[in-house]
């Protein structure tokens, strides 16, 4: 409460937004924020305007971490908005065969949505038909949590509803990014985007609602780990190392007191004798 109140404030620091694990601002360059290179495929070319995507997109080299729950996000302006299938952001396996990615128009003309293999991690969200995109950038996410939760995002704006379904895991060194098509390591016109891509990032974990709509620019509400952490004073900072010490062993505690699936199973097998020994047609029946 202390740091929103004094936000806007002159002597105020900036605001610190999530921390992408990788990013492109294709309106600067090809190469993303540690200097690893895209690869452009087709007639995908950088332009004034970021990546241009009609009839090819680009494509990162294999990523060198596992990836679990994850965050898409990308701003982007489209050629029309009549097109289907085409992908702006997609993390898929280097064949190109399962991949979650934001595809615009493929199952509804004219609404986004979480594109997956087969559509298996795929459904309608139920979000309005898009009349924007075509005349300004707008920013588009997805996040996937470890629960299965996929959450789309607009603008920093919910978009239609949340739903739960399985989480595609990726191993490290399996996976790669593609920017500009639904899926696939080759162009083609039924899977590709017709428009700029500004900018895009991949996080390896949901992000919440606060911090896409920071990164989205519709709020200044967010507060990172990293101004809560600057903001403290020393006392509160040692208070803290105390805390997350004590949790830590708590959990320790926790884990080393949990019953393993053997006793688990030996407990369900002695609960299913005494239901039976008591049960009054067991003990009556000749």
């Amino acid at each position: 409460e202390q740091i929103l109140a004094n936000r806007g404030k002159d002597d105020a620091p900036t605001p610190s937004l999530p921390k992408p694990t990788v990013h492109f601002d294709f309106t600067q360059s090809h190469k993303d924020q540690d200097g690893n290179t895209a690869k452009f495929l087709g007639s995908a070319r950088l332009r004034k305007g970021g990546l241009h995507t009609k009839g090819g997109f680009a494509m990162t080299s294999s990523l060198p971490f596992e990836i679990g729950e994850k965050t898409l996000t990308a701003r982007v302006q489209l050629d029309n908005i009549r097109q289907s299938g085409g992908g702006v952001i997609t993390l898929q396996t280097r064949s190109g065969t399962d991949f979650d990615s934001i595809v615009f128009g493929e199952q509804t003309p004219g609404h986004w949505m979480s594109g997956s293999e087969f559509f298996r991690r795929t459904k309608d969200v139920s979000g309005p038909r898009e009349d924007l995109a075509d005349k300004e950038p707008i920013h588009i996410a997805a996040t996937y949590a470890a629960d299965g939760t996929v959450t789309l995002y607009r603008n920093g704006q919910p978009y239609g509803q949340p739903y739960r379904t399985g989480l595609r895991k990726f191993a490290k060194g399996s996976a790669i990014l593609a920017f500009g098509i639904r899926h696939g390591t080759r162009p083609d016109p039924k899977r590709t985007l017709q428009g700029n891509i500004l900018e895009a990032s991949l996080f390896t974990r949901a992000l919440p609602a606060d911090a896409v709509a920071a990164l989205a620019g519709a709020s200044n509400n967010y507060v990172s780990q990293e101004d809560l952490l600057a903001a403290l004073n020393p006392a509160q900072s040692e208070q803290k190392a105390r805390l997350e010490l004590s949790i830590e062993a708590l959990e320790k505690q926790i884990a080393e007191n949990q019953p393993t699936a053997k006793s688990q199973q030996s407990n369900s097998l002695q609960d299913l004798a005494m239901a039976l020994f008591n049960m009054k047609e067991f003990i009556y029946l000749r």
